[in-house]
């Protein structure tokens, strides 16, 4: 049920088709939990019902591409007996894993699971990879976890029921994005949205590369593009860096912190500055750091390159 402190935009989307015909997934369900029975294996008639042979009641070719009923009507004939879906939290990743060796792509896998089991499994395609900023890993079961963890945020922000209703939700979104529908733009902005986004993005980023490549990357990209945010963002990874660079190399040449002291940073300069011949340098780095923490400073594309320039000199010590 809708409440006003949840995300309304999204069941709205629930009632909304991209086709001009609403898709039956409710019947679709009802006729795998029939076809299921109480073991819940495996079957190609199960396959046929979700591929929807012989009914319009969804445009399953709209979302992915399944290979021929003969060829998975072969691999399941080669597996040791059907695939029983024991699809407990524990569980679902071995299951998966044996549909991907027969399917060969996770998003027709993730079909299975979302009309095995709609509670706890969604559909991964590109439109709501693309609203979530999905990151593929190298893994596609790692991918298709990374993605249900998303789904399952955005189902406890909104009060949506299912895992499922999330993902239809989100794709039913993206093609209201190309349509420049105002809702749909309006919710581009939600916080729980843009939360999932970044820590997407910072996954990925920050386990492969360390703020200093990180930061040197963005100078390249803000002086190419002349864009101001990446400007101010370059600079503030690189005034990071530039800190923990200082107080390290001090540190190992034997300069101790005064906890006293109201600026580690100038103190370690001061101590390190004589001893590698590069204390004007460093304080110039110190002052252009200042700049692009406080909002009334004003960096400038040359601060930026005398940053990264003294950070590569200080990386050789």
């Amino acid at each position: 049920m809708k409440t006003s402190n949840k995300i309304e935009y999204l069941w709205d989307c629930l009632d909304n088709s991209r086709f001009s015909k609403k898709q039956e997934l409710t019947s679709v369900e009802n006729e795998i939990k029939k076809l299921g029975g109480k073991d819940k294996r495996l079957s190609l008639e199960m396959i046929k019902v979700i591929l929807g042979e012989g009914q319009t009641k969804w445009e399953f070719r709209e979302i992915w591409y399944f290979p021929g009923y003969e060829k998975i009507k072969e691999a399941l004939g080669k597996l040791e007996g059907n695939i029983t879906f024991v699809l407990s939290e524990r569980k679902w990743k071995e299951t998966a894993k044996r549909l991907l060796s027969i399917m060969n792509w996770i998003e027709s896998v993730s079909v299975v699971l979302r009309f095995v089991k709609p509670e706890s499994f969604g559909i991964i395609s590109p439109p709501v990879e693309y609203v979530l900023w999905i990151q593929r890993k190298l893994q596609p079961m790692d991918t298709y976890e990374a993605y249900l963890n998303n789904l399952e945020e955005i189902k406890k922000e909104s009060g949506l029921p299912r895992i499922a209703d999330v993902d239809h939700a989100l794709w039913v979104h993206f093609f209201r994005m190309q349509e420049k529908e105002p809702d749909a733009i309006k919710f581009e902005d939600n916080p729980v949205l843009n939360r999932i986004r970044l820590q997407n993005i910072s996954d990925i980023l920050f386990s492969k590369h360390d703020l200093s490549q990180i930061g040197k990357v963005l100078v390249d990209l803000a002086q190419a593009g002349n864009n101001e945010q990446i400007h101010r963002m370059a600079g503030l990874i690189l005034g990071v860096h530039f800190e923990r660079l200082v107080l390290k190399i001090a540190g190992k040449r034997g300069w101790k912190e005064d906890k006293k002291s109201e600026s580690a940073l100038y103190d370690a300069i001061e101590f390190l500055g004589d001893r590698i011949n590069m204390k004007g340098e460093l304080h110039a780095c110190r002052e252009i750091r200042n700049n692009f923490v406080h909002p009334q400073g004003v960096p400038t594309p040359r601060d930026l390159r005398t940053i990264k320039e003294v950070i590569q000199k200080l990386e050789g010590y």
